[in-house]
């Protein structure tokens, strides 16, 4: 019963679609700050002395923005509830949805029977806590709060899933998983 308690599992972005899009116009934008500013800089004699604070602040507007182009997603159980939270550059923590797994009315692989399953549940809100739409070991959950319907993806490691059922066996397919 103590390992049922609290799990945390954390997976990471993958580079692909428009999170390599985002860094690709971040570093783009970082090389068009500096340009900027020392084009200002020079082309201004009263901001001349400024041409020597380009490093840091270019510095500073890299480290307060490339955080933001590769999220965590972090998965913890604590007790009978499930929580989301993307983690961007492990400062900045963001709660997604925290739901009881006695509220889930599926927890399943996703495959074929799955995706149709969602594409009849018709969710409201869907949040995504899998490094990409192609991992494996992709499961899905699905539920109802408020009349409103929910779907979370997620990627599944074998001690998830055994807490899962422990919660709500009733609604939990468990296959094979590599993790």
């Amino acid at each position: 019963m103590a390992d049922m308690q609290n799990y945390e599992f954390v997976v990471s972005q993958k580079l692909t679609g428009k999170w390599m899009t985002c860094r690709v116009l971040a570093v783009i934008g970082y090389v068009l700050f500096a340009v900027l500013f020392f084009t200002l800089g020079v082309t201004s004699r009263l901001l001349l002395p400024l041409i020597a604070l380009t490093p840091i602040f270019l510095w500073m507007l890299v480290f307060f923005t490339w955080r933001y182009t590769r999220p965590d997603y972090e998965l913890t159980t604590v007790s009978n509830a499930l929580r989301f939270t993307i983690v961007y550059g492990n400062r900045t923590r963001r709660p997604q949805l925290e739901v009881e797994f006695s509220r889930m009315q599926k927890i399943a692989p996703l495959d074929e029977a799955g995706q149709a399953a969602i594409k009849h549940f018709s969710p409201d809100r869907v949040y995504c806590a899998a490094s990409s739409m192609d991992a494996p070991d992709l499961y899905y959950a699905i539920w109802e709060e408020d009349k409103k319907r929910y779907v979370l993806y997620f990627e599944a490691t074998t001690h998830l899933l055994k807490i899962c059922r422990y919660y709500n066996s009733a609604a939990t397919v468990v296959t094979p998983v590599s993790r």
